[in-house]
């Protein structure tokens, strides 16, 4: 396959100048965008005692405490034969495929 090589005629001006169709979404956010958002983002209040309880996500709060406990509760409450723990490793090694997926 032969290398790539540019024209050796320079574009009209015609081509340099976008259709309205074709002006890109982004044109206006700048290279630096972490930059520009930490600037121009309102900060917000501190947590404190005072205002934790308002700033807290109670339905992740909850599904976040409540699987470790019935997961606690399980390992104590199931017989353990060997069908449970090659589910165990199973289900653990499937459940890692569905987070790195």
């Amino acid at each position: 396959m032969a290398p790539f090589t540019p024209p050796l005629t320079p574009p009209s001006s015609e081509s340099l100048l976008p259709d309205k169709e074709s002006v890109p979404a982004d044109l206006n956010i700048p290279d630096n965008y972490v930059d520009y958002t930490l600037k121009n983002t309102k900060s917000l209040p501190p947590v404190k005692w005072s205002n934790f309880w308002r700033e807290l996500n109670y339905v992740n709060v909850v599904l976040l405490t409540v699987t470790p406990i019935l997961a606690i509760y399980g390992t104590f409450t199931t017989s353990m034969r060997w069908e449970t723990a090659l589910f165990s490793v199973v289900y653990y090694y499937v459940t890692g495929l569905g987070t790195y997926l």
